[in-house]
């Protein structure tokens, strides 16, 4: 006898009990699974047929862009380019008019006075050359004698040198106050808002 005959003889309502829990880790299929793919959709047209088109037409179109082309470059070669002007660097129409009352006639130089003028500035360009070269030695030799004295110090105490290079503040006295708020002016009225453009726009043309 076998093994599950004697277990249902010796215990049945365990077996019975048994049977309802049993849970398969396969399933049992008798027929075949059906299954429903979705494929991916496709937004797309079929392609168009490109045109055929007149060689004639195209060499028309070429010639008109020729023409248009040859057409801008003569008159820039007329007229020139023209600038865009600029309203602040533009007198008043007054003061073009009395150009010519406003015009000053310098009286002509003699050539003493052009000699004169001409050795009087070299002389004040040697004059300054000079003083610049002074005060280059000057400042080359009051370094020199720092770092030879700074030298020295730091062989003599340490503590006096680290004391010595740092920065003095009190040197030059800087004061700055921030920003601050302007007051109000009474009887002020703030504008609407309202923004008209008036920029004035220079046709190419």
């Amino acid at each position: 006898m076998s093994n599950i005959l004697r277990k249902v003889i010796a215990r049945p309502l365990a077996f019975v009990k048994s049977c309802y829990n049993l849970t398969p880790n396969t399933s049992i299929h008798t027929t075949a699974a059906v299954s429903f793919n979705l494929s991916d959709k496709l937004d797309a047209e079929p392609t168009k047929a490109k045109k055929r088109v007149d060689p004639a037409v195209l060499a028309l179109r070429e010639n008109r862009k020729k023409k248009r082309l040859e057409r801008e470059i003569r008159r820039l070669e007329r007229f020139g380019r023209k600038l865009k002007p600029i309203d602040e660097l533009e007198p008043e129409r007054a003061i073009l008019k009395e150009a010519d009352v406003r015009k000053r006639v310098l009286p002509e130089r003699t050539k003493l006075e052009l000699d004169e003028e001409y050795f009087l500035k070299k002389e004040w360009a040697n004059y300054i050359n000079e003083q610049h070269k002074n005060q280059m030695d000057q400042l080359q030799r009051a370094l020199k004698s720092q770092h030879e004295a700074l030298k020295e110090l730091k062989k003599d105490n340490a503590l006096l040198y680290s004391a010595a290079i740092q920065l003095d503040t009190k040197l030059i006295p800087y004061l700055r106050d921030g920003p601050v708020q302007t007051p109000s002016k009474s009887g002020y009225e703030p504008p609407e808002g309202d923004y008209y453009d008036t920029t004035y726009l220079y046709d190419k043309r």
